[in-house]
């Protein structure tokens, strides 16, 4: 088997990243899922809710984490995070950092509705709050069969 393309999507249900390569931890591929959108009650929004999502994209380097949607874009540097909310993951009440106020107003103002960046992850590489972004698997494969079936059913290429 070989691997023709590898991918990670640092914010759940925004545009994906592909790589060369990627560190895998135990909790799958480093910087897959940090980030999730919630709105003002707390709940993950996916981009089954909100296509809008899909149109962000995600650029990480080693001091900065910036978000683009195409218009605008924000950054904020890798620090450590604090702050905590409960928010609903699957149907469970989670704790989740919060970033800051002006990333949410960002996300606010691009999606049309009041909501707020969380991650598990506080950055400093010693605090996991032991949950995932993640719907099923931490690492997905697809062969390319697979592929071509689902370009045929959307009747364009994927």
């Amino acid at each position: 088997m070989s691997v023709s393309n590898l991918y990670t999507y640092p914010l759940k249900s925004g545009s994906g990243n592909i790589q060369s390569k990627v560190l895998v931890k135990s909790t799958g591929f480093e910087f897959d899922r940090y980030f999730a959108v919630v709105d003002v009650h707390q709940k993950i929004i996916t981009a089954r809710e909100v296509p809008k999502l899909l149109l962000i994209t995600v650029k990480i380097t080693a001091n900065s984490i910036c978000f683009s949607n195409g218009d605008s874009e924000i950054a904020f540097p890798i620090q450590i995070l604090k702050n905590h909310i409960n928010v609903s993951l699957f149907s469970e009440k989670v704790k989740a950092y919060t970033i800051s106020l002006l990333i949410d107003n960002w996300f606010s103002k691009v999606l049309g509705f009041t909501s707020q960046l969380v991650s598990f992850w506080d950055f400093t590489a010693t605090e996991f709050l032991g949950h995932s972004f993640v719907d099923e698997g931490h690492i997905y494969l697809v062969n390319q069969n697979a592929i071509n079936d689902l370009s045929k059913r959307v009747g364009k290429e994927i």
